[in-house]
Order: C-alpha cells, then sequence, then structure tokens
C-alpha cells in the first residue's frame, strides 16, 4: 500500500505550480502591505501613467482593494 503525501499549504502549492508554468518568480502578498497602496493608485492613473492599459482604470477598484478579489485574499 502506497502512501500520498501530505497535501502542500496554499502558498507553496501556488509557487509550484506557478513555477511549473515556467515563471521565474513567485511572490505572494499581503493585501494589507501597503496602506497608501490605493491612493497611490489614484495618483498614478489621474497621471496617466498606465498608457493604453485601460483594463488599469476599468479595474481600479478592484486593484485599490484586493480582499474584493475574494476570501483567499484575506489573511
Amino acid at each position: 500500500m502506497s502512501t500520498s503525501p501530505p497535501p502542500l499549504p496554499l502558498e507553496d502549492s501556488l509557487r509550484e505550480y506557478a513555477l511549473g508554468l515556467g515563471f521565474d518568480a513567485v511572490g505572494i502578498a499581503d493585501p494589507n502591505a501597503v496602506a497608501e497602496a490605493g491612493l497611490r493608485l489614484d495618483r498614478y492613473l489621474e497621471l496617466g501613467r498606465h498608457g493604453e492599459m485601460g483594463w488599469m482604470t476599468d479595474k481600479a477598484d478592484r486593484r485599490r482593494h484586493p480582499k474584493l478579489y475574494g476570501p483567499m485574499c484575506n489573511p
């Protein structure tokens, strides 16, 4: 009878999956890491630094508040 290895913690699983897809580096950030990130994003967009990446303005609310992505973003 063979036994399966224990499941990897979520962060390890995500890292392993991303590296398997060919990413060179993988990082996982705390959504609360930079309190003023939303203000910085607003300023960045106001200055037009996003260029032709219209999705940045379209998705600004979610980028401003990463917890809106779902429960997995709530450490």
